[in-house]
């Protein structure tokens, strides 16, 4: 090969590794500068959460007046609620028939209710009303055991009543004074046939529960107390007047049932009870409900 062929393959060869040599210094050079620009960042981040914590807002705590204030307010609130929801039952009861109707005349008290007076309905609403709050409808025999709510004196929970407590009473008081239809009475109220009859089973053994210490019988002095003088002929040994009173019944469909509460002096379905009067006019005994085929002597005897 000739001589200056020779240098020159040479030369080439030392013109290629040296550029490759300066290839690999500027590529460690970049990848030394990229570690450098990747450490910085992390470094800088670690310098600032380790200078300037986190700041986290102070939140004051009320003071106790502050939250007695608040507590009041509250109470107020609940009254107002209270108070702005009965105003609101009490429209809503007045496009409808109620107490509002007839409270206002002692006549027409009477004539629907059997009762003297508004005075002496709204007595007998007083004496009921409290138990009345917390009531179990009767939808079944599971509705004689006492709910939780009850045991533990709370309100009753649901939906409110379609009816006011007092609008209750006065339909059970119309069912007994003329005992009309239930889907009349439903449409008096304006309120579903259904309503009607438990409203009228559920007051009903509310009434028989309530009101049972009114009937009692009374010690003689008492008697004499309030002995009226028509009496007096008789001297003072009267201690009540007793009568046998009967109630219309549907008729059964068990046989022996129908026989024992078919009326032959009535000639229909009845049941009948024992009630005693003092001399002044108040209910002392009741006996327990027997069947209209029964005499008025053996129902006393049993009695």
């Amino acid at each position: 090969m000739p001589r200056c062929a020779v240098l020159a393959a040479i030369t080439i060869r030392d013109i290629k590794k040296t550029q490759g040599n300066h290839a690999s210094q500027d590529k460690d050079i970049s990848s030394s500068q990229a570690l450098q620009v990747e450490e910085h960042p992390l470094s800088n981040v670690t310098q600032v959460e380790e200078s300037t914590p986190i700041q986290t807002p102070q939140v004051q705590e009320p003071s106790l007046s502050t939250i007695e204030e608040c507590l009041r307010e509250i109470d107020r609130l609940k009254s107002v609620i209270h108070e702005k929801d009965k105003q609101i039952d009490e429209l809503k009861s007045k496009h409808n028939f109620g107490v509002h109707s007839i409270k206002n005349s002692d006549d027409m008290v009477k004539v629907y209710t059997g009762l003297s007076s508004y005075s002496l309905f709204s007595w007998l609403f007083d004496e009921v009303k409290e138990p009345a709050k917390n009531m179990t409808y009767y939808r079944g025999e599971n509705s004689n055991t006492d709910k939780q709510y009850q045991v533990n004196n709370k309100n009753k929970p649901g939906p409110k009543r379609k009816l006011l407590l007092e609008d209750e009473l006065l339909i059970l008081l119309i069912k007994l004074r003329h005992n009309l239809n239930v889907d009349l009475i439903a449409a008096m109220f304006n309120v579903s046939t259904s309503l009607i009859s438990v409203t009228i089973t559920t007051w009903l053994s509310l009434l028989a529960l309530e009101l049972k210490p009114l009937i009692y019988w009374p010690p003689r002095e008492e008697l004499l107390r309030w002995y009226p003088d028509c009496f007096k002929r008789y001297g003072d040994n009267v201690c009540a007047v007793i009568d046998a009173s009967e109630v219309q019944t549907e008729r059964p469909s068990m046989t022996n049932i129908n026989s024992i509460l078919y009326s032959n002096y009535k000639q229909r379905h009845t049941f009948k009870v024992l009630v005693a009067c003092t001399p002044g006019g108040s209910i002392s005994f009741i006996s327990e409900a027997a069947g209209g085929d029964m005499s008025d002597v053996e129902l006393v005897r049993k009695s």
